[in-house]
């Protein structure tokens, strides 16, 4: 291409674009323009490439001096005053306002201490908590899943229920799902003696909470997971215990957590910023929309 004549201020164009370091502003590429001279640089040229990384570097370059040799010819006939350029332009200034300047300024440092605090108290469960199990367990009842009835009814329930877990001490279950699918060769054993069978997936819970206590106590009692408690007795009828997940105890003070938290909830900080800000100008700017011009209804308050 005649406009271009290429500065190879190191050796240009051989990898990815470039076969050796380069500054951003190193200019790689020149052209003479109709109404001033073209210069690319490197980092502009490494943004092009990143961009159409199916495009050979040196293509590359001269497609950028080429547009940079169209848009003046653009210019010199006035068309960068035109309604659709001012447009365009307002458009993709805003990605760069966004970048070089409000997410400067809204950083994780600057997210205000009360702001972090809230969220904080609001998810106080997940920074301060003592050790939590999940489980899944079969419990063996009476019809409406309550304690079988003394004599006959709880003797059954309970010889069931140490049949069955005599075969998951013989034949110990690979997971979670083969522990819960053991129980459909004695749903007909149970439905025989007037009993009835589930089982039941419990995510994580404390010591002290809102199962029955000889439960729980049970449950903390496993020493491993996988592993399945003997038979826990309870108010609701009999049960077999598999455990699943331990969480240890957690806790972290709000200071320890401030710097997690602020990069976590930089995004939303962020979004609620740009916000008040959009607002702000919208305000100020005294914008009203006809909804009946564009055919929708007005937004409910």
């Amino acid at each position: 291409m005649s406009l271009v004549s290429f500065a190879l201020a190191g050796a240009l164009l051989g990898t990815w674009p470039f076969s050796a370091p380069m500054a951003d502003d190193a200019v790689v590429a020149r052209g003479a323009g109709p109404t001033a001279p073209v210069a690319i640089t490197a980092g502009r040229l490494r943004r092009y490439c990143e961009a159409h990384p199916g495009v050979n570097p040196r293509v590359a370059a001269e497609d950028l001096v080429v547009v940079e040799v169209l848009a003046q010819e653009a210019e010199a006939r006035r068309l960068g005053a035109a309604r659709e350029v001012r447009q365009a332009v307002a458009e993709a200034a805003l990605p760069l306002y966004m970048k070089r300047t409000f997410e400067v300024e809204a950083t994780p440092a600057t997210i205000p201490l009360a702001f972090l605090q809230k969220v904080y108290e609001r998810n106080t469960g997940f920074y301060q908590h003592p050790e939590l199990r999940a489980a899944d367990h079969i419990l063996v009842a009476a019809p409406g899943f309550v304690r079988p009835s003394e004599g006959e009814q709880e003797n059954a329930a309970r010889a069931l229920v140490e049949r069955i877990a005599s075969e998951l001490a013989q034949h110990p279950p690979k997971d979670a799902a083969d522990f819960r699918g053991r129980v459909e060769q004695w749903r007909s054993d149970a439905k025989a003696a007037g009993l009835e069978i589930k089982t039941e997936t419990l995510q994580t819970f404390a010591r002290a909470g809102v199962f029955d206590p000889t439960f729980s106590a049970a449950a903390f009692a496993i020493p491993a997971v996988g592993d399945v408690s003997p038979l826990v007795d309870t108010r609701y009828g009999f049960h077999l215990i598999r455990l699943d997940q331990i969480v240890p105890a957690k806790d972290v003070g709000f200071e320890t957590a401030r710097p997690e938290i602020a990069e976590r909830m930089l995004n939303e900080y962020r979004a609620m910023e740009f916000r008040k800000r959009t607002d702000a100008l919208l305000q100020a700017a005294g914008v009203a929309v006809d909804p009946s011009l564009l055919g929708v209804a007005e937004p409910t308050p």
